[in-house]
């Protein structure tokens, strides 16, 4: 199997991302409260200079940009791999 510098996607932007969801039937009350305590613990100096120090960032986004930014990665992602024609096995 050729490395990612041997093939055509080589030259590709990546990069990892984490985030925190909750299914769809969830209360807004209760996504409400989640985003609040996520905020307060991504503030937190030792777990950004913990980001920092492994070339991380925290990114911070609303609702509406972060379903933004997860259909415009699923599209990005499905594209490439339709693409390169990768198929499972």
């Amino acid at each position: 199997m050729p490395s990612v510098s041997e093939t055509a996607v080589a030259k590709l932007d990546m990069a990892s991302w984490f985030g925190l969801f909750a299914p769809s039937a969830t209360s807004a009350a209760i996504v409400q409260r989640l985003r609040v305590a996520f905020v307060d613990i991504m503030a937190q100096p030792e777990l950004i200079e913990r980001f920092q120090k492994t070339g991380g960032r925290a990114l911070k986004m609303t609702a509406t940009e972060a379903e933004s930014f997860v259909k415009q990665e699923s599209e990005r992602w499905m594209r490439l791999v339709r693409e390169a024609g990768v198929k499972a096995e």
